[in-house]
């Protein structure tokens, strides 16, 4: 995704940091994050509360250090301001990820969602699509989703 490396470059280059991860790391991180921050932008902007679970989950789930996490956060606000199509995003994301991972990422997605006790009608919507582009299973969305239903609104 020639735009993904445009913006990684940008970024780093401002930092004042070098790419030392292999770039697929960078690429995996960068879409996981950006895939993430798509559920917690679309309702009223990303609060600080979901901002907290992505950066939580980027560092416990990912282990990257808040460096690394500082930067991480540019490429994906740098990648949200570019209105990339979702399905392009999921498409490299699908090129990168088992279908283990994005299951994984799909739970994570919800935990973004609910952040503030309450998942959205709008942010199930797009989570739902989200999975749909994933090729996550109907059966297997629906089991992710039993977790959360108390707190989905409809």
């Amino acid at each position: 995704m020639k735009l993904l490396n445009n913006i990684k470059s940008k970024v780093l280059k401002s930092l004042g940091a070098k790419e030392t991860e292999p770039g697929v790391k960078l690429d995996f991180l960068t879409l996981f994050g950006r895939l993430l921050y798509e559920v917690a932008a679309v309702s009223s902007g990303a609060s600080d509360e979901e901002l907290e679970v992505i950066k939580d989950i980027m560092r416990q789930d990912m282990n990257i250090s808040e460096n690394e996490w500082e930067y991480t956060l540019r490429i994906i606000r740098e990648l949200a301001d570019q209105d990339i199509n979702l399905r392009k995003i999921t498409s490299e994301f699908n090129s990168l990820a088992s279908y283990k991972m994005r299951q994984d990422l799909i739970e994570d997605l919800l935990k973004v969602a609910s952040a503030d006790r309450i998942i959205e009608k709008v942010e199930f919507n797009k989570i739902k699509w989200i999975a749909k582009y994933l090729w996550i299973t109907p059966k297997d969305f629906n089991s992710m989703k039993e977790k959360y239903q108390s707190r989905i609104e409809f």
